[in-house]
């Protein structure tokens, strides 16, 4: 049964550590990881910047105003694994701060002819423009 679970199965299961995350939080600084890939998690493309620690990096890029911030993953050093609460279930490694993720939802784009009325809805629900220089 655990073999089928989707990436939001996984989801479910995560750590009680990890509870508080919204999906596109877990996504962003959390990879899934099965047991042979903790293992070998030092041969992985995920350690080849080792330079994650406060002083070593200069650089850091700390966006507090991103919508998937969350002060306490980014206070988790880099690589810290999170067990799963379900045997046989992925558990979740923190990633490395120059590969956090990007959640990317699916877009569901209608075909046909339907499709230009799909793309002019937003601008025919958006509340009326004036402009300043409209002749009265």
């Amino acid at each position: 049964m655990v073999f089928y679970l989707s990436f939001l199965g996984k989801y479910f299961y995560r750590n009680p550590r990890l509870r508080h995350l919204r999906i596109e939080q877990f996504n962003r600084y959390c990879l899934l990881m099965d047991a042979t890939s903790a293992a070998t998690a030092n041969l992985t493309a995920e350690n080849t910047i080792d330079v994650d620690e406060e002083d070593a990096n200069p650089y850091k890029l700390v966006e507090c105003d991103h919508r998937n911030y969350d002060l306490q993953m980014e206070r988790t050093p880099a690589g810290t694994q999170f067990p799963s609460t379900a045997p046989g279930v992925a558990g979740a490694r923190r990633r490395q701060d120059s590969r956090l993720g990007v959640s990317r939802p699916p877009l569901l784009e209608p075909a046909g002819s339907g499709r230009e009325g799909f793309y002019q809805r937003p601008f025919a629900a958006a509340p009326p423009r004036s402009s300043s220089g409209a002749a009265s």
